[in-house]
């Protein structure tokens, strides 16, 4: 006996452990491409991307969840949501007072639920199994008889048949069970709509069914578990049931494989509808910094120092949801480090057109990495720092010349042989100004009792071949002295007093 109790309690959790695979909810994860997620910890033995250092390969893993122009159907493991006598009453009557063969009034949705394209926010139910969102059958007969097979516009359109059949509602102010209800499960935004038959008389038959529809928010999923539909024997009308979903024309549907319009029997069987059609999901990758740096599920990065890398999925369904995701690089303490480094501002060589600037890269070491047991070794290619290729190799790192401005140097930092990581200096170069000198300005004062007023900027700077005012700051002084040391230099420069023959001399 107590072999068998535990026998039974394996099967059921290996039941609600099928069960969960088969509605995916909105997620994403990120792992590297040896498979590791959230802390990489970064060593002498780690595997980098295609043995290149640094080099780490991201992913992100998020559940694929379609929207609704299309749908699959699938029969998966029988385990109904809640009990079918769960919920509150649903009151079933037509217009003419009729309780069979009817729709109730509208319901409200909890949330909105978008079905082969469109969004809905309440349906009406039937006692024949049928559940549309088309709510103008709002207390509409809803037929006993099946006008054929999925597709088809004579069917019940935009509704859901879990399962359509001729029923007989029985009166809910004296019955126990014979009761149609609504539940709803969960919080939002994976909250679950849920219409219960529990054990609905089929007409002129003692045979009773009992089913469950499930509407899943965010995803919009279907699911229909029917725990009893027998064939009912005894009627000389309709016998045929269905169970399936149909467009809000009737030109698109499936049908449960098995299950379309005809004469048949279920017992606990299960067929998910699955959102199939165009993918609505968008990817960005971001940086420690928040900075956009890619949009597809992979990512190649090449982090230098510790840091994280974060991705962001927006899923644009009947309700937008936004998953996210972290991985943090680290480096361990026996792997080498090194920090991309500029030129200090003030340290920029400003040099005449065509003379070459020299830098001693060994100065930028402390700034790359400061320990004391890494070997620097430096490039003029990214290749060749990864690569030790001795064709790119400074030979000189203490007195590198250069002569264009962003020059890059690549630097391979080695703490053991095949230890070792890169990083970059950039050194610039400013190329002093060339302005045309001991120009002549011609200016005419019609009036010999006042100073003639010019513009220094408009009538003299911009006159001069080679100045830029984008790109150059001019200043205008009374003598060389005051321009070489850069003191008492010309304020007024639009309404420079001129009264006879000057000489002015500037500083770009």
């Amino acid at each position: 006996m107590r072999f068998f109790f535990t026998f039974l309690l394996s099967l059921l959790f290996s039941l609600k452990s099928l069960f969960a695979q088969e509605v995916i909810v909105p997620n994403v994860t990120i792992n590297d491409h040896n498979g590791i997620s959230e802390i990489i910890n970064i060593d002498c033995a780690y595997n980098f991307y295609n043995d290149q250092p640094n080099r780490i390969k991201l992913t992100a893993n998020y559940s694929d969840i379609r929207v609704t122009n299309d749908y699959t159907v699938a029969s998966i493991e029988y385990n109904p949501v809640v009990d079918f006598g769960a919920g509150s009453l649903i009151h079933i009557e037509r217009k003419d007072g009729i309780r069979d063969d009817a729709f109730s009034s509208k319901i409200p949705l909890p949330f909105k639920f978008c079905f082969y394209g469109k969004e809905y926010s309440s349906i009406v139910i039937s006692d024949n199994g049928v559940v549309s969102f088309n709510t103008l059958y709002a207390n509409e007969e809803n037929p006993y008889t099946i006008s054929g097979s999925i597709p088809n516009s004579s069917l019940p359109i935009a509704s859901i048949f879990g399962a359509y059949h001729d029923m007989q509602l029985v009166d809910e102010n004296k019955a126990s069970k014979d009761l149609v209800k609504i539940y709803v499960e969960g919080t939002a935004p994976y909250r679950k709509f849920i219409i219960n038959y529990n054990e609905i008389p089929q007409f002129s038959s003692n045979k009773k069914s009992t089913s469950q529809i499930v509407l899943y928010e965010t995803t919009n999923v279907i699911v229909i578990y029917v725990k009893n539909k027998d064939l009912n024997s005894t009627t000389s009308k309709e016998r045929k049931a269905l169970i399936g979903i149909t467009n809000a024309t009737g030109s698109n549907g499936i049908a449960a494989p098995g299950r379309n319009t005809g004469e048949w029997e279920a017992k606990n069987e299960a067929w998910r509808f699955l959102p199939s059609g165009s993918s609505s999901i968008s990817v960005k990758w971001y940086d420690s910094y928040n900075k956009l740096i890619g949009s597809n599920p992979t990512l190649v990065v090449n982090p230098s120092v510790d840091t994280k890398y974060k991705v962001v999925v927006t899923y644009s369904l009947c309700t937008t949801v936004t998953k996210e995701s972290e991985i943090e690089v680290k480096f361990l303490p026996d792997f080498p480090t090194a920090n991309n480094v500029e030129m200090d501002q003030t340290a920029i060589p400003c040099l005449n057109e065509g003379e070459t600037a020299e830098v001693d890269l060994t100065k930028f070491q402390k700034s790359i990495n400061s320990r004391d047991d890494l070997k620097f070794v430096y490039y003029t290619s990214l290749s060749g720092a990864e690569n030790a290729e001795e064709k790119y190799l400074i030979a000189d790192p203490k007195h590198f010349q250069y002569n264009s401005d962003n020059t890059t140097v690549y630097v391979r930092v080695i703490k053991e042989k095949l230890c070792y990581t890169t990083s970059t200096i950039k050194l610039r170069i400013n190329r002093k100004p060339k302005i045309q000198d001991n120009k002549t300005f011609n200016f005419c004062n019609t009036s010999s009792n006042s100073p003639l007023y010019i513009n220094l900027i408009s009538d003299v700077a911009h006159q001069l071949s080679g100045f830029s005012s984008s790109t150059m700051n001019i200043k205008f002084f009374n003598n060389q002295s005051d321009a070489a040391s850069n003191k008492n230099e010309i304020v007024n420069l639009s309404k420079y007093p001129l009264s006879s023959s000057t000489t002015l001399y500037i500083r770009v």
